[in-house]
């Protein structure tokens, strides 16, 4: 099943490969074009139905991973209970990308549908693969389509820049990380998850390793201060490549921390976990003071997303049920409302006034009160608001971070106030006020030179808010249909940290000389 989901995307790609594009603007051509659109739409739904299936035969209290396969082309594939919902949110996301450019895009359409499903499957195998060297494969091969999206179809002339940068940046970043798996294949043998958990990596590797990894999650988290790639890629990405970026690259870095981090190297996590936090708290505050200098409404969601992976991260390293729990269920929230808000102000409003400065807006639910409407809800969940599933993760997120440290917890609460601020600055600046004077309420198509009426959402644009605000209100509201299914597989997590930790405080080594707690038997040691 996990084989036939990774693959289906590929395979719906070459339906539509046989279908010839042109350079002109013909009927013929719109055509084309629509039909490709309709074949890797219906590719990437029939993947979320039948990832849906797959969710439904999860046995939420087994232990380890599930529908292990080990002769398939993408490597060894599992899936558990913590990896399901990242590939449910990568099969929901994708229809949803594809939709939010569905009439902006109009040439070289063949390879942008297929840019997106490839995308959605190497995303796929990255949540399903249980081999350390796979895992660095596919955590860099999602660079190459979306370097293409990003430097090909990006809004402006400043996409090729933007594009280098978010490929050099990841890359250079994940060199650390292929030299760690190098040193622990050449130490250990094996690459493999389920064979690494019974090594103890902290006695045969060295603190190095845990940083190599912490460097490639922080770049691509992002983290303070390797965040100057995020903001540009969305600035200049296309709206489906800003959708893609929030809603699942970024959930890259968290899943990596989970799967690694954690689960890995949990002695060094514990033991540096005030480190990380200090460096998530410092993007938390930058981050939020930085979105209310900015004019670019995607620089602004941007930015808010940055400040929101910060809260993730502190909910991840808090050694706490409910607040890995939180971290997880925040991280899966950000992928509802952070593409939402990128509809809005880089896909809806663009697609009217053509201009992403706020300065120029004002006033818009004069002539868009549905807009307004949605926008308003959407901005507030983006604060935390309650109704909302970013709510409940926030809150469970912080509440984890404040049982182990009260301090960090206190200050990482900021955010509550800094993202109300920045939420409702972006509100009000765009939908209150007097309607603004820089525009009138018709513009003119330069191709046609026929007037076009600029009005509220569009029946496509509805309905694809509406599928984002459910699930967005429905696990807000439901959140044990999440929780539930994270208890067991986050509550072995946490004892895997602390037998670990436990067994590496019996451990001195000093001149040479181990000298060991009574309580370990030496028959461990032969072992």
């Amino acid at each position: 099943m996990i084989t036939l989901i990774i693959l289906l995307p590929i395979i719906g790609s070459l339906f539509f490969f046989n279908i010839q594009e042109t350079t002109g603007n013909s009927d013929l051509d719109t055509k084309n074009n629509s039909i490709i659109k309709q074949i890797g739409l219906s590719t990437s739904l029939v993947t979320l139905i039948l990832t849906l299936i797959l969710f439904s035969q999860i046995n939420n209290s087994a232990i380890g991973f599930q529908y292990t396969n080990y002769f398939t082309p993408f490597g060894v594939l599992g899936i558990d209970s913590i990896s399901i919902f990242y590939i449910l949110l990568t099969a929901f996301i994708t229809p949803i990308a594809l939709l939010s450019d569905w009439e902006s895009i109009t040439s070289k359409v063949k390879y942008f549908v297929f840019s997106f499903l490839l995308l959605e499957s190497l995303q796929i195998a990255f949540f399903s693969v249980t081999d350390l060297f796979m895992f660095y494969i596919y955590f860099e091969s999602v660079l190459i389509p979306l370097f293409l999206i990003v430097g090909i179809y990006g809004a402006s002339s400043a996409r090729i820049r933007a594009a280098f940068l978010l490929f050099m940046y990841t890359l250079f970043g994940s060199l650390f990380m292929l030299l760690a798996i190098l040193f622990i294949k050449y130490n250990l043998g094996t690459t493999d998850f389920n064979l690494l958990g019974l090594y103890d990596l902290a006695f045969d590797s060295k603190g190095w390793i845990f940083f190599a990894f912490l460097i490639a999650f922080a770049i691509k988290s992002p983290l303070y201060p390797f965040h100057l790639w995020l903001f540009r890629a969305h600035a200049e990405s296309c709206l489906a490549g800003s959708v893609i970026l929030a809603a699942i690259i970024l959930k890259l870095a968290t899943y990596g921390y989970i799967r690694i981090s954690l689960n890995l190297l949990p002695e060094f996590s514990m033991s540096n976990q005030y480190i990380i936090q200090s460096l998530a708290l410092i993007t938390l505050v930058y981050s939020s003071l930085v979105v209310l200098r900015q004019v670019d409404t995607k620089a602004i969601v941007a930015y808010s997303s940055v400040s929101h992976v910060s809260v993730i991260i502190l909910g991840l390293f808090s050694n706490t049920l409910q607040g890995i729990e939180g971290a997880i269920l925040l991280s899966l929230a950000h992928g509802f409302v952070s593409p939402a808000l990128f509809i809005f102000v880089g896909g809806i409003i663009y697609s009217r006034y053509h201009t992403r400065v706020i300065n120029y807006y004002r006033g818009l639910t004069v002539t868009m009160p549905i807009f307004g409407l949605l926008f308003f809800i959407f901005t507030v969940f983006n604060a935390g608001a309650p109704l909302s599933v970013n709510f409940i993760g926030e809150f469970l997120a912080l509440a984890g971070t404040f049982d182990n440290s009260p301090l960090v917890g206190l200050i990482g609460a900021t955010g509550i106030v800094f993202s109300a601020v920045y939420s409702i600055f972006l509100f009000n600046r765009i939908a209150f006020l007097n309607y603004s004077p820089f525009f009138n309420r018709s513009t003119v198509n330069t191709k046609t030179d026929t007037k076009l009426l600029l009005g509220d959402l569009t029946r496509r644009e509805f309905f694809l808010m509406l599928p984002l605000l459910i699930a967005t209100v429905g696990f807000g509201i439901f959140p044990n249909t999440i929780l539930d299914s994270l208890h067991y597989p986050v509550s072995q997590l946490l004892i895997n940290i602390d037998d670990k930790v436990n067994l590496a405080n019996n451990f001195y080594i000093t001149a040479n000389t181990l000298t060991l707690n009574p309580m370990i038997s030496a028959e461990y040691l032969l072992n």
